[in-house]
């Protein structure tokens, strides 16, 4: 995202922001690999993981196109056009699985899911997302997405029963101290020359 600002955008992609980009990313990777990085270096990428990669370009494009667009419509308004194009374009997947599949019945649980998802995990995310684009900037705005992973643990943690390890916290402390460099470290003005 701070990439495709910088081009589309024009937005300043200073050293602070790149230094705090990569802070964020390697305490991400920390906590996904475990704190067992040699772990990465037997990574084999399948069709999923690539549909992924393309998925985040596209999450990137629909950030810094959110900033440059003027759609003359509010943002709450223009959430629930977005949500509902989204499920009208999966209704068909989703009514296949129905038929097709038989992990995809209705149960409580996964109507609790769906409510979580169309409620808070969903047009909630979508609007303060919006937002914090809109009053931060695109590359700014992204480099909140890194806290997800500290919020999956900790969610985890206290939803799931799942333990706290040390990875965790090691890359935890990396994301929010690589958030702190990107979006509130402010390079210095260039002192003018005396001559």
């Amino acid at each position: 995202t701070m990439v495709l600002a910088r081009f589309v955008l024009g937005e300043p992609l200073g050293l602070w922001k790149s230094l705090g980009a990569l802070v964020a990313l390697a305490g991400m990777i920390f906590i996904v690999a475990h704190g067992n990085l040699t772990a990465l270096l037997q990574l084999k990428l399948n069709a999923g993981e690539l549909w992924i990669v393309g998925s985040a370009f596209c999450w990137g494009l629909y950030t810094v196109l959110l900033r440059r667009a003027k759609f003359g419509i509010e943002l709450l308004p223009m959430v629930v056009l977005l949500l509902g194009a989204g499920a009208l374009v999966a209704l068909p997947f989703h009514v296949w699985e129905l038929f097709n599949d038989e992990r995809s019945a209705m149960d409580v649980d996964s109507l609790l899911a769906l409510a979580y998802l169309a409620g808070p995990g969903g047009a909630l995310m979508y609007y303060l997302y919006n937002k914090s684009v809109q009053t931060l900037g695109a590359s700014r705005a992204s480099m909140l997405l890194y806290l997800q992973t500290v919020f999956v643990a900790m969610l985890a943690y206290l939803l799931l029963g799942e333990g706290l390890h040390d990875y965790d916290l090691v890359g935890a402390a990396f994301i929010v101290a690589g958030i702190v460099l990107a979006t509130m470290v402010k390079p210095r003005p260039a002192q003018p020359r005396v001559a």
